[in-house]
């Protein structure tokens, strides 16, 4: 069963590697590597594609079992064929699986014997062998293809037919299917007690705007099976739109609390709403705990540093919020975008030292770093040292940065709050005219850019009448912007797409 296979066991103690290796040599493996802690684990499975990773549930740099799986499938290093099993010596690691999104392939109490290690080894390799097609097409995000393998998988071995409709109806919403999938998660839902189908439904009648049926779905599946994560988001989600953002924050951080495997991502999204909320001290909280988790792993972003200094800063925490500053420093130095994030971190904190000097010349090394790079910066940098620039009444150097993502449709909502409120500070003393004129472009940018995206979602003649006012506004104050001219080409494409009227670029006489 083993024979030839890639394994790899991580444990920090070398006499529990060591037997474990003399178990699994016992049952049949030939080609087995050991890591002491999840550095060596990371870098081992960087070098070497595993078949099987065993791994202890703790280890001894922060980082337990379910936070490497989650940054192992976040990195795209573990292929989905391979089977990544937790070694534990609590009895009830079941509900920490019941609950977990990145769910390991299986668990083992400890102690084991070499029989039961065999059984559930054999069990994830079986599955993994009938599906491994479904799986390869996945990792290329190949849905087409992999919804029909998930069609022949579910006649070859009949019995993973869950986990295969489970694939098939997520591979159809990526795809834009989203009846084709409800249809599944209602015919599942309908015959068994599967949590996840009905959390599928549940979201397709978010997706349909049906809102009050979502949450009455969502709020009894959560009753019945309160450590399924999901739902949580889901209901958090709902919340959040209905402007309900306490009750959101609390969803998400009951969900943080069933379980120690706490999702990063979800972290991150409380400090979110939290901002959104004015809750400056659940931000500054949530995201001291972001940045705790992620150091020195792939998770790390510069985001969370950037926003954790501001935040303290506006808190008047200058002292707290330089010290994050110079972590930030030394954690991000090795990431691309690192030292110029750096520069702005530390603009921020020496104009809150009062020290406006020191301030100006890290905010002049972070355009240099920005103009000598010829990229453009990470969206968050981006808005961040917009805003510093604006501090130090550069708002039109402030626009050019602003100018890069602006237009973007795709942009986080967290980020088009940010742009929303810079450019309704924008009309400030101290903006000459021209200055003024590229906000209010910018600004215009954005609104044209979402517009745009939902004429072509659900054309209506009133959603384009809309969108061609916005075009004829941004083509009087941006005439020669590449980027108008090919919201007029985006325009012309859906209008013909949808049966309606091309729009030729025209100026507003009226201003």
């Amino acid at each position: 069963m083993l024979n030839g296979l890639r394994i790899l066991i991580a444990d920090q103690h070398v006499s529990i590697r060591t037997w474990m290796r003399e178990l699994l040599s016992v049952i049949g493996a030939t080609s087995v590597s050991m890591a002491a802690n999840a550095s060596e684990l990371m870098r081992m499975a960087r070098n070497v594609g595993y078949d099987i990773i065993i791994c202890d549930h703790h280890l001894d740099d922060k980082r337990d079992g379910q936070q490497l799986l989650e940054e192992l499938r976040f990195l795209h290093i573990l292929p989905l064929r391979s089977v990544f099993m937790i070694a534990t010596a609590e009895r009830k690691y079941n509900h920490v699986v019941a609950a977990a999104e990145f769910a390991p392939d299986d668990y083992l109490v400890k102690p084991y014997t070499p029989g039961q290690l065999a059984t559930r080894l054999d069990r994830a390799l079986k599955k993994k062998k009938a599906l491994r097609h479904v799986f390869d097409h996945l990792e290329v995000c190949a849905h087409e293809d992999a919804i029909h393998a998930c069609d022949r998988a579910i006649q070859v071995t009949p019995r993973y037919t869950l986990d295969a409709l489970r694939i098939k109806a997520e591979s159809l919403i990526a795809l834009g299917r989203a009846e084709e999938a409800t249809v599944i998660y209602q015919s599942i839902a309908a015959t068994q007690a599967v949590p996840w189908a009905r959390m599928g439904y549940a979201m397709m009648l978010q997706r349909e705007k049906k809102y009050d049926e979502a949450k009455d779905e969502a709020y009894q599946l959560n009753e019945e099976y309160p450590e399924f994560l999901s739902v949580y988001d889901l209901l958090a989600r709902i919340h959040e739109d209905a402007g309900e953002f306490q009750k959101a924050i609390e969803l998400l951080e009951r969900a943080s609390s069933i379980t120690s495997a706490t999702n990063t991502d979800r972290l991150r999204k409380i400090a979110e709403v939290a901002e959104v909320a004015g809750d400056r001290e659940k931000v500054i909280s949530t995201l001291k705990r972001v940045v705790e988790r992620t150091q020195r792993s792939s998770m790390l972003k510069v985001d969370d540093y950037l926003s954790l200094t501001r935040n303290l800063l506006d808190e008047q925490r200058v002292d707290e919020a330089a010290a994050i500053a110079d972590e930030m420093r030394i954690e991000t130095r090795n990431l691309q975008s690192g030292e110029l994030a750096s520069e702005v971190a530390t603009a921020m904190v020496q104009r809150g030292k009062g020290k406006m000097n020191e301030a100006r010349s890290s905010l002049d090394k972070a355009f240099d770093l920005l103009d000598a790079d010829g990229t453009a910066a990470p969206d968050v940098v981006a808005v961040e040292i917009a805003e510093e620039a604006v501090q130090h009444g550069e708002v039109t150097r402030a626009a050019a940065v602003i100018a890069r993502i602006a237009s973007k449709a795709s942009l986080p909502g967290k980020i088009k709050a940010r742009l929303n409120s810079w450019f309704e500070g924008s009309d400030g003393e101290g903006m000459d005219d021209e200055a003024r004129k590229a906000a209010l472009g910018e600004q215009i940018m954005v609104s044209m850019a979402e517009a745009l995206q939902q004429l072509d979602e659900n054309w209506s003649e009133e959603r384009a009448a809309e969108a061609r006012e916005l075009l004829i506004n941004a083509f009087t104050l941006m005439p020669r912007d590449k980027r108008v001219i090919n919201a007029h080409i985006r325009y012309n494409s859906v209008a013909v797409q949808h049966g309606g009227q091309r729009h030729s670029p025209t100026t507003r006489t009226d201003v």
